[in-house]
Parts: structure tokens; sequence; C-alpha cells
């Protein structure tokens, strides 16, 4: 990735300090010394804001226990532990959910209703000008236990618009199948497939809203494949669990 120069000026005691981090070894410059204690300090901060897609017709399916507890919940655990104050919620308002809403303290959660069977993109449209920084998205009826905080570290060392979150499944899944080339997603098809599969976890950088135009309706279908052709999707190994929990 090409880097940006800066200049700025420091303290001298400062600045030894940051050049006590040169080592020759991991470091073997100041502006590796540099970026690295940037990316310590921020390391807790990456992002403030995540979505969360779920079909309307499958909200319910929020509430249904699993692995010991809502599935919403554990929504909620990953996202806050890996510093994220903001979640909007998408999807249709049913009984079950909005008295689930309310013993959730560790987030803000902004409730946008939908009705309507919208495709992923025109969903995650309706929060586009409410989000200004790299935020996570997640698909509602899967369950995602793992690092988010590693993902996050490696969307900003990789510098894409774009990070999706991939697992390997040896079972056939209508879910996206990947081909890889590095760090980068070159490929994605559709249908019933094994191998490196889409796991349905996100980082994303603000410059994918502007992909989020009048008439485009699915990510995975319309944005994800254009993201691929420029470049500009990575992705990223959860080694974690993994379910997906909807139909």
């Amino acid at each position: 990735m090409k880097k940006t120069k800066v200049a700025i000026a420091i303290d001298p005691s400062l600045l030894q300090v940051v050049d006590s981090y040169v080592d020759q070894n991991h470091i073997s410059s100041r502006s590796q010394a540099f970026e690295f204690l940037l990316r310590q300090a921020i390391k807790e901060r990456i992002v403030d804001d995540a979505v969360i897609l779920m079909h309307p017709d499958y909200a319910a399916l929020l509430t249904s226990e699993v692995a010991g507890m809502p599935l919403l919940f554990h929504h909620i655990q990953l996202l806050s532990d890996a510093g994220v104050r903001r979640v909007f919620l998408i999807t249709r308002k049913v009984p079950e959910l909005v008295s689930l809403l309310d013993k959730i303290r560790s987030v803000d959660i902004v409730f946008i209703e939908q009705d309507l069977g919208l495709g992923t993109a025109a969903a995650l449209a309706l929060v586009k000008h409410k989000i200004t920084g790299t935020f996570v998205l997640l698909n509602g009826d899967t369950l995602n236990l793992f690092s988010l905080q590693r993902m996050l570290a490696k969307h900003i060392r990789v510098g894409k618009i774009a990070t999706m979150g991939l697992i390997i499944s040896d079972a056939a899944t209508h879910c996206d199948t990947v081909r890889l080339d590095g760090d980068l997603i070159v490929g994605l098809q559709r249908g019933e497939t094994v191998g490196v599969i889409n796991a349905g976890v996100y980082v994303l950088s603000p410059l994918f809203l502007t992909y989020l135009t009048s008439g485009v309706t699915s990510l995975e279908s319309d944005i994800f494949p254009q993201l691929a052709l420029d470049h500009e999707l990575a992705g990223f190994f959860t080694y974690g669990t993994y379910r997906h929990c909807g139909k």
C-alpha cells in the first residue's frame, strides 16, 4: 500500500521514546515506530458504528437462543468487545425483538424499521447518511464468534474499501464462494458450493457508501463483485465459530 508522507513537530524527549522502539528486527525505522505506536493507540477505537441487516421475514430469528443466549446478544457482544458504540438494526419490529432490545446496555441501538423485502444494498442505504466513518456490517442470520479486533486491524493495514470475513466450509452452502489472490478477493461465485465462503461479516470504509446508488439492490450480486474487479475487496479468515442460522 502506498504511504503518505507527513511532517510533524514533536518534543525531543518524546522523539527519543519513539526511537527506543526501533530494534532493527520487527521495527527497523523511525517511520515504522511511529506507525506502530499510532496503531497501538487507535486499535481500540477504529470504529464507532455497526449495522446489523436482517430480512424482515426472519426478524424473530434474532431472539432465538443459539449457543446459550439470543442470537442478537452474540452480535452485540462481538461488536461491543471491538469498541463499537452504536448499532443500527435494520429489520421488522416484532414484539419479542422489541422486548429484547430493552435489555441491551453495552451499545446504543438505533432501530431502523423496514417491512419490505429490500435487497441488502437498498436496506443498508437507509443509514448511508447517518454513518461517516469506517463501520462493521453483520448479516443478522449468521453467528460469528472470533476476534473482530484482528479483522479491524487488517482492514486498516491493507487499506482497501472493504474487508470480507471468510471461513472454509466442507459442506454445500448457498453462500458466496470466493477466489483469493493473496489478501485480495478477486472473484465471487453464487450457488451451492464448498470451499472458502463469505462469513457474513464485513469491515467497510466510508467510501463503500458511495456504491449505494439508486438501482443497486444487492451487496452480494452488485457491489462486492465490483469491488473485487476494482481490487478493493480484501479477505480475512475468521478462524472462529460460524453458523448460518437462517433459511
